[in-house]
C-alpha cells in the first residue's frame, strides 16, 4: 500500500512516488539477500563470490555492500566480506529481555561456583553473539573478546547451539566454510556431526583448543519457545582444564536444573546430560 499528498494544480508529480518506493523496496530486498548469503557462507567471501551467490551484478553488489560496511552490518578483512558488529547488535536489541535476565542471572551464578570465565551467547546465523560475559578473577584466565563473532564448529557454545539442529540444517548452514584455526579444529563436516551426536547423547559440547592454542571449554545449550537457541558456556586454560572437568560438569547440571526450575515451560528444549 502507498500514499501520495496533493499537489497544487498543474504541479509536477512528487518524484516520491510510486516508481522510487518500488526502487526502495528492491534494494532492501537486495540487501538482505546478501547478508543472508554471508550468513550461510559462514567465512569472508569476495564480492564475485556474492555476486554468484545473489544473482547481481558485481558492480550493485558492491554499492550496496558499501552501504551495509558504513552501517557496521558488514565487515571487510584479509578474509573478503562478511557479517558485522551491527548484526549483532540488532539482534540483541530485538531479544527477549525477560528471558536474557534469567539467564543472565544464572550465568552470575554459575561465576560465583567456579570462577572460571562463564559466557552466555545466542546463534547469529552461522556465528554466535555474545550476550554476557563474566571473566574469571583467577590470575590465569580466559577473556575472550565480546566483540568478536565465533564460529559454530570449532566452540563449545557454538557445537552446544548447533546440537540442537538436525544434521542437514547443520550441513546447510555450514555450507562449505570451515578454517582450521589450531591443529586440534575440527574442520570437516563429517567430523563435527560425529562430535555433535556425542553432544546430544551427553548434553555437553567440548572445544579442546580447536578455536584457540591454550584455551579450552564446555557448554550446554537452552531453546526458548521463540528464536534462534542460547548457550552457556564456561572458558579455562588448558593447563587445568582436565583437572577442573568434573567440577565444572557438576555447576552445568546444577545451572541446568536453575534454569529449568526458573522458565519451566517457557524452555522447550536443554540437552540431555549424564
Amino acid at each position: 500500500m502507498s500514499t501520495s499528498i496533493a499537489t497544487a494544480a498543474g504541479a509536477s508529480p512528487s518524484h516520491d512516488g510510486p516508481d522510487r518506493h518500488a526502487g526502495g523496496i528492491q534494494v532492501i530486498a537486495r540487501a538482505a539477500a546478501i547478508l543472508r548469503a554471508l550468513s550461510e557462507a559462514g567465512r569472508g567471501m569476495s564480492y564475485g563470490e556474492i555476486a554468484a551467490r545473489v544473482d547481481l551484478p558485481r558492480s550493485t553488489v558492491q554499492r550496496i555492500v558499501q552501504a551495509l560496511l558504513g552501517e557496521t552490518l558488514v565487515a571487510i578483512d584479509a578474509d573478503g566480506i562478511s557479517i558485522g558488529a551491527g548484526i549483532a547488535r540488532l539482534a540483541a536489541s530485538s531479544s527477549r529481555p525477560d528471558l536474557q535476565a534469567a539467564l543472565r542471572a544464572h550465568l552470575h551464578a554459575l561465576h560465583r561456583r567456579v570462577d572460571e570465565t562463564v559466557d552466555l551467547s545466542q546463534l547469529a546465523g552461522a556465528h554466535l553473539r555474545f550476550i554476557e560475559q563474566t571473566v574469571s578473577t583467577q590470575e590465569l584466565r580466559v577473556a575472550p573478546s565480546r566483540e568478536t563473532m565465533f564460529p559454530l564448529y570449532c566452540t563449545a557454545n557454538g557445537k552446544a547451539a548447533l546440537a540442537t539442529m538436525p544434521d542437514r540444517a547443520i550441513a546447510r548452514l555450514l555450507g562449505d566454510g570451515w578454517y582450521a584455526y589450531t591443529p586440534h579444529t575440527i574442520a570437516t563436516l563429517p567430523a563435527l556431526l560425529a562430535d555433535i551426536a556425542a553432544v546430544r547423547r551427553t548434553g555437553f559440547a567440548y572445544d579442546r583448543q580447536e578455536h584457540s592454542d591454550g584455551v579450552c571449554a564446555i557448554g550446554i545449550s537452552v531453546v526458548p519457545p521463540e528464536g534462534p537457541p542460547y548457550a552457556i558456556s564456561i572458558a579455562v586454560p588448558q593447563a587445568r582444564f582436565e583437572r577442573v572437568l568434573p567440577e565444572l560438569k557438576a555447576a552445568l547440571l546444577a545451572c541446568r536444573a536453575d534454569v529449568l526450575a526458573t522458565l519451566g515451560t517457557r524452555v522447550v528444549h536443554t540437552a540431555g546430560m549424564r
